[in-house]
Parts: structure tokens; sequence; C-alpha cells
């Protein structure tokens, strides 16, 4: 096990709830092309039973309300990006979503109460898991490479890698060729 995420406890993402059933109610009301009277209520649902838990190795979404029920449980190494959605509806209400990218269907968490610490904890539980713990320059290259030279990056000096530069240096050697022999 990782000592460094020994003792780890589950974090619970809070939601401005307030706003974000505002913003789902103007939304869905707008996009539905009559006003609805159950969307105030829907949105209300939707808000409280949406949650966001970030466990040891994955992350568990939920929505149980009366409209969609979700279950979802990603672990980190599947999370290919985390971005931060807001248009001119949410600037109204002051929220904003996070989408979270995987393999798989992508997530939509509305209105956390804070977005960016939000995507900043998964990209960095997500490098933590993907590039290993004690990572100095925040690239993820810290446990695999050394000094400045090359022979220090155990990745550019690999065998497959040697081979790929070799076989580049062969195709460029017979283009020149055939380049040399359209000249003449």
């Amino acid at each position: 096990m990782d000592r460094s995420l020994a003792g780890h406890v589950d974090e619970n993402i809070e939601f401005n709830i307030s706003s974000g059933w505002k913003y789902l109610w103007c939304c869905w009301t707008l996009a539905s092309s009559c006003v609805m009277c159950p969307c105030p209520c829907i949105a209300i649902d939707f808000m409280k039973t949406q949650q966001l838990t970030l466990k040891e190795k994955h992350l568990h979404y939920q929505v149980n309300c009366c409209c969609t029920k979700t279950d979802k449980i990603i672990p980190y190494d599947r999370l290919q990006d985390v971005n931060i959605d807001q248009n001119c509806c949410h600037r109204i209400f002051g929220v904003a979503d996070v989408v979270i990218q995987n393999a798989g269907e992508n997530i939509t968490v509305v209105a956390p109460l804070d977005e960016k610490k939000l995507r900043d904890l998964l990209i960095s539980k997500r490098d933590a898991i993907v590039h290993g713990q004690g990572r100095s320059g925040g690239d993820g290259l810290a446990g695999r490479t050394g000094g400045g030279t090359s022979a220090s990056y155990p990745l550019l000096s690999s065998p497959e890698t040697i081979e790929i530069k070799n076989s580049l240096s062969r195709i460029e050697l017979l283009l020149q060729r055939g380049l040399e022999k359209l000249e003449e």
C-alpha cells in the first residue's frame, strides 16, 4: 500500500444548492419551451440528492432524484481531463459545472461550492496514482528521470526507443537516396 495514501479519509464535496437549483430551474424551463410547474421541485431534488465522494482510489458520484438515478464509480487513473464549464446562465447564478472526462460517459457535477479546488484535487489525485508520489516538479517525471543528460532519462534510452530512432534514421536515409535518384 502506498504510504502517502495511508490514513486516507473520504472527502465529501459540498454544493451550492441555493444557486444551483435556481440555475437548473431556469435552464430546464427555457429548454422546455413552456413553463413547467414541476421544474423547481425537480431542480431542488436534483441538487439535494447529488453527491460526490472522493475515496482513496476512486470517486463515487450519485444522483437519486425523481427524474434520474445515477451511480458511478470512476478510478482516478481512468480520469482523462477535468474541465470547468460556465456559460452565461451559470454566470447569472454564480455557479459553474465541473465536467469529469473519462473513457466512458462524462460526469457533470452541477454547482460545486469551489469548482477550481475540486478540479485541482481530482487532477492531483489522478496524478498521484498514475505518476506516483514524491514528484518534485509536478510533471510526474521526477521518479523516472535524473539529471539533464539524455542518458539519465530511462524513457529516452530504452531498447524500444533506440530501435525507433534507428528505424527513423534508416527511413531518412532511404528518402534521401530516393530524392537523389529523382534529381539525376
